[in-house]
């Protein structure tokens, strides 16, 4: 399964000239752990990092900042994983586990931003296909014939092996 079929999430962007008080209600309001901080150029605005809640929660309380004069851009940090959007699911969680991050951004083949993959949304795709198996396989044991007819209560079954 690719990775691109689990996403359930767009990258939601600030841009990095914004408070992170604003950065805070965006999260809120659009229900994300993450935002991609990006900038203007003539090109149109560019992914140049994330902030996540933990970067807000230990960022501004431990350092003492105020969320409405700091910028995103002085907690947001600068390293971008990423993860094709046709890579497996098990490519994404390899990426993940690797990078030590719980939220990866889709790209395109071209290196396009379309989305962002969460190790939740992973979870749920493995736990869903694990779900599946057990189905078939259970489905599988109900249909299958006795092969040697019921065992006796206190007794035990013989089975004929042949001779090599």
């Amino acid at each position: 399964m690719k990775v691109g079929e689990v996403c359930h999430r767009d990258a939601v962007t600030i841009d990095r000239s914004r408070s992170l008080r604003d950065a805070a209600m965006l999260m809120r309001d659009r229900d994300v752990g993450e935002l991609v901080v990006t900038e203007s150029t003539p090109e149109g605005a560019q992914a140049i990092g994330v902030l996540s809640e933990r970067d807000l929660v230990v960022g501004v309380i431990a350092r003492g900042l105020d969320a409405g004069q700091t910028t995103v851009d002085e907690l947001a940090r600068p390293r971008l994983v990423t993860v094709s959007q046709n890579a497996s699911v098990e490519e994404a969680m390899c990426v993940m586990q690797n990078a030590g991050v719980r939220r990866a951004l889709l790209t395109t083949p071209d290196r396009r931003l379309v989305g962002q993959v969460a190790m939740d949304d992973v979870l749920d795709a493995v736990a869903s296909e694990l779900s599946g198996l057990i189905g078939a396989l259970r489905s599988g044991l109900e249909h299958e014939p006795l092969k040697h007819g019921p065992v006796p209560l206190g007794g035990r079954a013989e089975v004929a092996v042949p001779a090599p």
